[in-house]
């Protein structure tokens, strides 16, 4: 699961099994991951998507907070569903 973040807080169900059982039921297969995992592929990610963000092929979506005080409510926005991409704080 990525992006899990933004469902801490629901106010409603999320998407997603409500009921675990139904892998087992389902002879459903559920894998993980996280990025330190192929920390090796580092480099020749860097350079791949690299290129595509400076040919403009690739656009890292972000949504931006100014200074530092926005800080909490960067925070709470992002863990209530309401930011895009990367949540940032720019210090003036």
């Amino acid at each position: 699961m990525a992006g899990a973040v933004a469902s801490y807080d629901a106010e409603a169900p999320t998407a997603g099994p409500n009921n675990l059982f139904q892998i087992v039921a389902k002879n459903l297969t559920v894998r993980g991951f996280r990025a330190g995992a192929y920390e090796h592929l580092l480099g020749d990610m860097r350079a791949e998507v690299g290129s595509y963000l400076r040919d403009g092929r690739l656009v890292a979506a972000e949504t931006v907070f100014d200074g530092l005080e926005s800080a909490p409510d960067a925070i709470i926005a992002m863990l209530r569903g309401r930011t895009v991409g990367k949540t940032l704080c720019r210090l003036l």
